[in-house]
């Protein structure tokens, strides 16, 4: 049955295909831009994972202050996967090229698509990492400089696009890729929760398990004590390896003296054997109470039929229960 849940798997979907519009490669890297930024509190991570995963959206990546959280609509791997995952060229920007403050970064991807994307101290500005055509990414230039002071905006990029501006070294700013920078898979809430009740049903089964073979353990052990230290089941235990010793012709009296001493318990209602003192005649056993009281005597006769036969006083024990 566990084992069927562990293998089961959630309804299939189909695996998203990969949005080439906003992957571009420099220098044999898969750089991702056009990430959807939205700020991330702490504790709304899963939150934002669901709401992510229903619209659409299968990676992520998180700023280096981890106040922000990008999301993107297909797989980190849709490159390949570890070191050939997609790179986010915002958080790139911020880690290896960006000098802080407010920078606009814009260039032409290619003939038909161009991108801006703007960083504020190093991190994404919400709504300014855009990849597409010229028109596009020239409104959200002029949207962002008529929204700030523009003397203090630093400028990165192409001429035709920003103006008076200096050249980007993508030598450097692709001189180290780090695993910080690039996307990862967004989890499946779900899954993992389906994964976690399978998992608790499968350690409750195990503990049940183990506490209940502790515990037969634990009862076969206490019951082994409790006959090991029976005086009763001690008695016969010792009598009849020393029986087994004797030979000639005085066993067979033994045994009869021995099958007539067995019907006298050692212990019965408060009162203890104390002892058994027996001639070829007869065997006079004598108990003694758990509180003090007076011993008093009673007698066996060792006969054929080991019968017993006893002398009842007011303080001994009813021979009714012997």
């Amino acid at each position: 049955m566990f084992k069927t849940l562990l293998n089961q798997k959630t309804a299939h979907r189909a695996r998203p295909e990969v949005d080439h519009s906003r992957i571009f490669q420099k220098n044999k890297v898969a750089l991702v831009a056009g990430l959807r930024w939205v700020p991330l509190n702490k504790g709304e991570r899963s939150k934002l994972f669901t709401a992510a995963r229903s619209e659409g959206e299968h990676s992520y990546c998180l700023t280096p202050d981890g106040t922000q959280i990008g999301f993107f609509s297909s797989n980190p791997g849709g490159h390949g996967k570890g070191r050939g995952a997609l790179v986010s060229l915002a958080l790139l920007l911020g880690e290896n090229y960006s000098h802080g403050g407010e920078e606009v970064f814009a260039f032409h991807v290619d003939a038909r698509r161009c991108c801006v994307i703007v960083l504020r101290d190093g991190q994404p500005v919400p709504g300014f990492d855009v990849i597409g055509s010229a028109e596009v990414v020239s409104e959200r230039i002029n949207t962002f400089l008529q929204l700030t002071d523009v003397g203090s905006v630093r400028r990165v990029g192409a001429v035709d696009l920003l103006g008076n501006v200096e050249e980007i070294d993508w030598d450097l700013v692709l001189d180290e890729v780090t695993a910080k920078v690039r996307l990862k898979k967004i989890p499946d809430i779900r899954q993992i929760l389906a994964l976690v009740a399978v998992s608790a049903v499968v350690f409750v089964a195990g503990f049940s398990g183990v506490s209940y073979k502790l515990a037969r353990d634990k009862r076969i052990a206490d019951e082994q004590a409790r006959l090991a230290s029976d005086p009763n089941i001690v008695y016969e235990t010792k009598i009849e390896s020393d029986l087994a010793a004797i030979t000639g012709t005085g066993q067979t009296s033994l045994r009869r003296m021995v099958g007539g001493l067995k019907q006298i318990p050692l212990q019965i209602n408060g009162w203890r054997l104390s002892k058994v003192e027996c001639t070829p005649a007869l065997c006079n056993a004598s108990w003694i109470p758990s509180a003090t009281m007076t011993t008093m005597p009673a007698i066996l006769t060792p006969c054929d039929s080991a019968k017993v036969s006893m002398r009842q006083t007011p303080s001994s024990p009813d021979p009714a229960i012997i």
